[in-house]
């Protein structure tokens, strides 16, 4: 599956300085100047599933050379780590992930840090949550057999072989019924099998078919207009499978990723 990054409206201005202008949407189509008659036959019940949106984001890619990864603690301190609810803090820091949040009132010094960082914007993804279905912010495909390796909180290395897969980056979110304009986010690493229909039995039963690190899965509570920022601090090209996530695919080498996730909307409009 490859994800397609677009350009996209209602970001704040200050989240896009680093590029440039973007595009300009194309207008919406406007209201019809006479309604239709309505028929007995659209007073009849629909078949249809109706999933309400529950919570959109805008997630903002941006590309900075790898050597600067490990300056963003320092040049984004003014965000918060403490808001963010880690299932294995020791598990986190020692697969080298880094995540902190702000608010809107914080958006232009860290505009100022991502330009310090060398940081270059690659594009926009909107995401439409509806329910807790998860979406997929990266993720890369996993050959059969192949061991996934992480980072325990000690720091000894742990791996779990896999069928034929895909391990990606995914975000779970669900709108804080009690307080309006809140939500509460998840992000956790999860491997997801392909099809097993070719595989021998035997394999099948001893091979690991799909799981969720909680090393790397974390959660928080986000209004609308908070943001939250995810790279990591250090890459090793034959460590932790969580640091590939935030490797460039065109340039691993040399180039790494940050994600700034934007909550736009939290809950049902």
């Amino acid at each position: 599956m490859k994800i397609k990054w677009v350009v996209i409206s209602s970001i704040p201005a200050f989240f896009l300085i680093l590029t440039g202008c973007a595009e300009t949407p194309s207008p919406a189509e406007p209201y019809p100047t006479r309604s239709p008659r309505l028929k007995i036959t659209d007073l009849k019940p629909s078949d249809a599933i109706s999933l309400e949106v529950q919570c959109v984001f805008s997630v903002i890619l941006y590309r900075l050379p790898l050597k600067q990864i490990d300056s963003i603690p320092n040049l984004l301190s003014q965000l918060s780590t403490k808001r963010i609810q880690f299932d294995d803090p020791e598990g986190f820091s020692a697969n080298h992930i880094w995540a902190a949040a702000g608010g809107s009132a914080q958006g232009p010094e860290v505009v100022t840090a991502l330009g310090r960082l060398e940081a270059e914007r690659v594009g926009i993804k909107k995401i439409i949550l509806f329910q807790d279905y998860p979406e997929e912010l990266t993720g890369f495909p996993v050959e059969a057999g192949r061991p996934l390796f992480y980072l325990r909180g000690d720091g000894t290395l742990a791996g779990r072989r896999v069928p034929a897969g895909r391990f990606s980056l995914v975000l779970r979110a669900q709108p804080d019924m009690p307080r309006r304009g809140f939500s509460h986010v998840e992000i956790e690493p999860l491997f997801r099998q392909a099809a097993l229909a070719n595989l021998p039995i035997a394999t099948r039963e001893s091979l690991m078919q799909s799981f969720s690190l909680h090393e790397g899965r974390f959660g928080l509570d986000m209004a609308e207009g908070d943001f939250l920022i995810l790279s990591a601090v250090k890459i090793q090209q034959d460590g932790s499978a969580l640091g590939r996530f935030f490797l460039d695919p065109e340039s691993p080498g040399t180039l790494a990723r940050l994600y700034l996730i934007l909550c736009q909307q939290a809950g049902v409009m």
